[in-house]
């Protein structure tokens, strides 16, 4: 107990179906080491707090409504990064810590040399794109430009990321999708169709 002594912290939030994890809202680490001082559960947390990025500070605040009512195969959409408006398909949930691991359609710049075909381009002359558009992973047009490609499985590796059947497989918070009320478009329901016809069409033709 501290008694007498206000402690300098604004806020402590434990986010329900994130499990050993504490949010402590504080202008200094003394603040919070001073906070978890004593409290025996906490007790390791003395030693190592690590501060929440900024970008992610809104979403640690959110609470996710109702996140066991997102099952497998449901449809949500992505709220930023070069994937957002995007639709996806949830492949796999998480509750425990507010994940969900979403099947969509990648954007890869084709035309960007990866490895040492980029360092051989002077600085001056790259040039920033806008996003790429939508389209099934290409594994030969990736290693066209000289990229990494890796087999993990029955995935592709690609700078990080994962693919299967055309498709990338990426884990993403909760808070950073739409949940609620998503309908595909037809036009977007047939991207997907289309996805999987030439994926079946591609992996028959190929025998890697």
């Amino acid at each position: 107990e501290h008694k007498g002594t206000p402690l300098q912290v604004k806020s402590v939030v434990c986010p329900e179906g994130l499990k050993g994890f504490v949010y402590v809202e504080a202008y200094k680490q003394s603040h919070v080491k001073q906070l978890i001082e004593g409290v025996g559960n906490l007790r390791l947390g003395w030693w190592k707090q690590q501060m929440v990025p900024i970008r992610e500070m809104t979403d640690v605040m959110k609470v996710v409504k109702e996140i066991q009512t997102v099952k497998r195969g449901q449809w949500v959409r992505l709220k930023r990064s070069i994937y957002r408006d995007d639709i996806a398909q949830v492949d796999y949930v998480d509750n425990a810590r507010c994940q969900l691991v979403l099947k969509l359609i990648p954007r890869i710049d084709y035309t960007k040399p990866r490895g040492q075909a980029r360092s051989a381009i002077e600085p001056e002359k790259r040039k920033r794109t806008g996003r790429a558009p939508q389209k099934l992973f290409d594994v030969s047009a990736v290693r066209a430009v000289n990229g990494d490609v890796s087999r993990d499985s029955d995935f592709y590796v690609f700078e990080g990321n994962r693919y299967r059947n055309g498709f990338l497989y990426k884990t993403m918070a909760m808070a950073t999708v739409i949940i609620d009320g998503v309908k595909p478009t037809l036009g977007e329901l047939e991207k997907f169709d289309g996805s999987l016809e030439d994926a079946a069409a591609d992996l028959g033709g190929k025998n890697e």
